[in-house]
């Protein structure tokens, strides 16, 4: 024992030193990468060298460390005398400190809405937005008069933004230009999209109209995706996900709408599809998982299994039962995925066979 515990003691040092060895290399990695990005912050600075060279040396650079440089940096932003380029790099290197600087702010927001800016300068303001949008909740009045843009880009960021936040005109447009394609301000597959992410479900007729029309295999994908809440519509995808003439991904996105439109009667749904033997591996295996997810829930044995520690013992049923024969297939054909949900599902519900 005695012998022990002097080699514990050591062994501790040994271990305390390692880590103090380590946390002073990573502290002088950290200082040598701030001192490389101000030796080329300050190649950025220097105005004896040509633009290229300039954005160069910052470029591969995300943060700008000396708060003297962001200064700088903002000064570079605002000098009308610099390149369109080099404005927009020095932009791109101080996104952290516009929110907090009014002058930037709205010199970036005047190059979002003028379509008369270069180019570059408007691309690095819409970047921005997109950057800020996650860490504010603003809506600029811009972005109205970007739904009107000539370009796309634009156009498509701005009504997402106005959408999400629930601006009824911003949906209006999208569902105007879904009933009317002449005059559609996005593609049909990209306004479907942000259709989707609204608060107020008042597309999915337009959607559904769409769908149904359509020949158009992307548009009819996405409004495939977006239809499971649009009861009108369950008939129809109950069919697509379970026909073997459909391609596996339209197939796949029905099964995935009605699972999120109507998720207590996914086993109605994946049942067919399970009992099918040349449905396709991957969605058999997507089903399973979407069994899993509704049934080794708490709720779902509380509802359906005795007081606890009993739940375990309820009686298997039919979908537990066809899981189990899927699960039990060791043919060398079997997919892999399939084979490892299937027994995921049976350690996951542990039904009483």
């Amino acid at each position: 024992m005695k012998n022990i515990i002097p080699t514990l003691i050591l062994l501790s040092v040994a271990i305390a030193h390692g880590q103090n060895a380590k946390r002073d290399s990573l502290a002088q990695d950290v200082d040598e990468y701030v001192l490389t990005v101000n030796q080329a912050a300050s190649q950025f600075l220097n105005k004896s060298l040509t633009p290229a060279e300039r954005i160069k040396a910052i470029e591969p650079h995300a943060v700008i460390y000396d708060e003297k440089q962001v200064e700088q940096f903002e000064n570079v932003v605002l000098d009308n005398e610099e390149s369109p380029e080099i404005r927009a790099m020095a932009l791109n290197k101080i996104y952290a400190h516009v929110a907090g600087d009014e002058r930037l702010r709205d010199l970036a927001i005047q190059w979002l809405g003028d379509t008369n800016a270069p180019m570059v300068l408007r691309q690095e303001a819409l970047q921005l937005a997109a950057e800020l949008s996650f860490s504010s909740m603003a809506v600029f009045d811009v972005y109205q008069k970007l739904l009107d843009d000539p370009d796309l880009q634009f156009r498509v960021f701005a009504f997402t933004q106005l959408t999400i936040h629930g601006d009824a005109r911003a949906q209006q447009k999208l569902i105007a230009g879904l009933e009317n394609p002449e005059t559609a301000p996005l593609p049909a597959p990209t306004a479907i999209g942000i259709l989707s992410m609204a608060v107020k479900k008042e597309y999915l007729p337009a959607v559904y109209k769409v769908f149904q029309q359509t020949q158009d295999e992307a548009t009819r994908l996405e409004a495939i995706r977006v239809l499971g809440n649009y009861k009108e519509a369950r008939d129809k995808l109950i069919a697509i996900s379970r026909d073997s003439k459909e391609k596996e991904e339209f197939r796949e996105a029905a099964l995935g709408a009605l699972y999120a439109g109507d998720r207590e009667s996914v086993v109605q749904y994946i049942t067919p599809i399970l009992s099918d033997k040349g449905a396709p591996a991957r969605l058999q295996a997507i089903a399973i998982q979407m069994a899993i997810d509704v049934r080794q829930s708490l709720a779902y044995r509380a509802k359906t299994s005795g007081p606890w520690p009993f739940r375990h013992l309820k009686k298997a049923d039919d979908l537990d039962k066809l899981i189990k024969s899927i699960a039990e297939d060791k043919s060398a054909s079997k997919d892999p995925e399939l084979d490892k949900v299937s027994n995921k599902y049976l350690q996951s519900v542990r039904p009483n066979y």
